[in-house]
């Protein structure tokens, strides 16, 4: 892998990136979580399906006063024991890290993004505990509260760029329900979601969109099949955002497939 590939653009208009036959047993299990230990259970479910072999969900305090400014208050993972120390280890900077402060897109990593940053001799050590090769999908939440979700292996990530693009957007809309699961659960250390004092209403426009982008449509497919502009999807999907107050569109698909405004 040459470099730490940002999927922004290419995971969020994805085709299958809500397709039905998408959301198995483990998207259920997370969505269906009422404590640590069940999202614990979700997780582990997924990473088997998946072919990862370790997992992490933190929840940061950060600032991002500093480049070692966050302050983890609640953790899930498989960390080996050999490997604690050089996971709790913060004095080397991290690139894959970097990325998820600077950025809330899902991001893939290997050895040349180690290499690249000066730290081959950081990914040889951690690659031998299982974090040679992974994707890690942050999120960014008011009073500086941020979710990490990452998943890594031993193994190379599929080199041909549909199948790992088809595998970062999996692991983004997994992410997303573990992050739903986490705010439901971890509310002192993390953002919940704000109740709505009314029902969210979403204009038809709205409503057609927003269901069109979770059956994997484009906004230009959406555009051709409602008979308005792309930019015109797009200004609507970013609509519905907001009254969902989510802060990408595949957050919104789930949080309106979870309220029933879709289906």
């Amino acid at each position: 892998m040459a470099a730490l590939h940002d999927f922004g653009a290419r995971v969020s208009t994805a085709r299958d990136l809500f397709h039905p036959v998408m959301l198995h047993a483990d998207f259920a299990t997370i969505a269906d979580a009422k404590d640590a230990v069940a999202i614990d259970g979700a997780v582990q479910e997924f990473v088997r399906a998946t072919g990862f072999d370790r997992y992490a969900v933190v929840i940061m305090d950060d600032d991002f006063s500093s480049a070692h400014s966050g302050v983890a208050t609640h953790w899930i993972d498989n960390t080996p024991a050999a490997y604690e120390d050089q996971w709790n280890d913060r004095s080397v900077t991290d690139p894959v890290l970097i990325h998820c402060k600077c950025s809330g897109e899902p991001a893939a990593y290997g050895p040349a993004v180690y290499t690249g940053s000066g730290l081959g001799a950081k990914w040889e050590c951690q690659a031998a505990s299982g974090y040679a090769y992974g994707i890690a999908v942050p999120f960014h939440l008011p009073h500086n509260q941020h979710v990490l979700f990452g998943v890594d292996r031993f193994a190379p990530l599929p080199k041909s760029p549909g199948e790992l693009t088809a595998l970062v957007a999996y692991t983004q809309l997994f992410a997303t329900f573990v992050q739903t699961a986490v705010q439901g659960v971890f509310g002192d250390g993390v953002v919940r979601e704000r109740p709505h004092a009314h029902p969210v209403s979403l204009s038809p426009r709205e409503h057609e969109c927003l269901q069109w982008a979770a059956e994997g449509k484009t906004a230009w497919e959406t555009g051709m099949i409602l008979s308005i502009a792309e930019g015109s999807v797009v200004k609507i999907l970013a609509s519905a955002i907001r009254k969902l107050d989510c802060a990408n569109k595949p957050q919104a698909v789930v949080k309106a497939l979870r309220l029933g405004l879709i289906h």
